[in-house]
């Protein structure tokens, strides 16, 4: 979170685990606050701005990147 004189600017991504159009599970919160995401927020840095989903590494499920 990065004030600005009386702004608060919150930048994350928010994710709703889908399988079958059933929700499997709790919706995930991930920012760069997030434990393991390294550097930290910043004015104007378009953190989370480009998304994508795939099976990138071969294990059969989709993965956010």
């Amino acid at each position: 979170m990065k004030v600005l004189g009386k702004t608060t600017i919150r930048k994350y991504h928010h994710s709703i685990w889908i399988y079958r159009w059933h929700f499997i599970s709790k919706s995930t919160r991930i920012h760069q606050g997030s434990f393991g995401i390294q550097d930290s927020n910043e004015a104007f840095d378009r953190w989370g701005s480009v998304l994508t989903t795939g099976d990138f590494n071969g294990d059969s499920k989709i993965d956010l990147v």
